[in-house]
C-alpha cells in the first residue's frame, strides 16, 4: 500500500499578466500533475466515477483545456 502525505497545500491563481496561451498551458500542466496524484485515490476507497467527477471539477476551476481519454 502506498502512503501519500501532503506537506504543503498549493493554490493556483489566474495571473492576468500572462498571455492566455501561457496561462492555459500552466493550467494543463497543473491538471496533469493533479490527475497523476488523484489516480491513487482508488487505492483508498474512492470509486473511479468519483475521481473522474473531481478531475472534471478541478479542470474547470483551473481553466484547463486538455482532454484525457476515458
Amino acid at each position: 500500500m502506498m502512503n501519500i502525505t501532503v506537506t504543503k497545500a498549493t493554490t493556483v491563481y489566474y495571473n492576468p499578466t500572462l498571455t492566455d496561451s501561457t496561462a492555459t498551458t500552466r493550467a494543463n500542466i497543473d491538471l496533469c500533475i493533479t490527475r497523476l496524484m488523484m489516480s491513487h485515490l482508488t487505492e483508498y476507497g474512492f470509486s473511479k466515477e468519483e475521481v473522474k467527477r473531481m478531475e472534471d471539477r478541478i479542470a474547470a476551476d483551473l481553466g484547463a483545456t486538455i482532454k484525457f481519454p476515458r
